[in-house]
C-alpha cells in the first residue's frame, strides 16, 4: 500500500473510522458523508488503476 501512494502527494489516506455512522451524524451533513465516501472511492481507483 505504501508504494502505492508514494507518489500521489495530494491524497490523504481516510479510514472507515474518519466518517460518521448517518444516524450519529446531525441532520444536514448527508451530503457531506456522501462526498466524502465518493472521494475514498475516486481514490481507490486511483489505486487500482496504478
Amino acid at each position: 500500500m505504501a508504494a502505492r501512494v508514494a507518489g500521489l502527494d495530494d491524497a490523504y489516506l481516510v479510514a472507515a473510522e474518519d466518517v460518521p455512522e448517518l444516524l450519529d451524524a446531525p441532520v444536514g451533513s448527508g451530503g457531506a458523508v456522501l462526498a466524502v465516501r465518493l472521494e475514498m472511492a475516486a481514490v481507490y481507483l486511483r489505486l487500482v488503476r496504478g
